[in-house]
């Protein structure tokens, strides 16, 4: 599956999501339990054998005292498509760190006290997700591999992780 078509089934799926749906037909998923609500709607289903890869380009840190909402949505597209029948070893889900987002996956005692959104990205990383700090963020910000969630990478830069997750067919989440 390219892609554009990723893309296009994902978009149609959320877009069509929000068009049957009120706030309180949102459930909590069976995969990332406890977090990323998704509605169970009439929809086309997904085609045999597909494979879902996208990339959630996360900027913006968590309001204080919050978890990070974008982890959320990544916790709602991964539970979104378990839901659909997409097998667990086919969702590929992929989170590019930088900027005040950073803090968002520090641990507890590099962030200085209990970090509100370390449960979520230990049950995304626990699930299969991949967490990727901006390595140039991280020189900004004097960030090492000892202050970050265990599981999360250190990579050289956020844009030349986008640029090879994209080669290996990784659609952005515009959401």
């Amino acid at each position: 599956m390219t892609t554009i078509h990723t893309f296009t089934l994902f978009t149609l799926m959320v877009f069509g999501m929000h068009a049957v749906a009120g706030p309180e037909q949102f459930v909590a998923g069976d995969l990332i339990e406890g977090y990323g609500p998704i509605a169970r709607v009439d929809a086309p289903r997904l085609p045999a054998g597909a494979a879902m890869k996208v990339m959630f380009n996360v900027t913006h840190g968590a309001d204080e005292g919050q978890y990070n909402r974008s982890f959320d949505n990544g916790a709602s597209y991964m539970n979104l498509q378990y839901w659909a029948g997409v097998p667990v070893d086919k969702i590929h889900v992929a989170f590019i760190v930088s900027g005040p987002a950073h803090r968002d996956i520090l641990n507890d005692q590099a962030f200085g006290s209990t970090n509100p959104s370390a449960p979520l990205v230990k049950a995304l990383l626990a699930k299969g997700a991949k967490f990727y700090l901006c390595g140039q963020s991280a020189a900004y910000r004097d960030v090492s591999a000892d202050d970050v969630i265990k599981g999360v990478e250190i990579a050289l830069s956020g844009s030349t992780t986008a640029t090879l997750l994209h080669q290996q067919g990784y659609a952005l989440s515009p959401f």
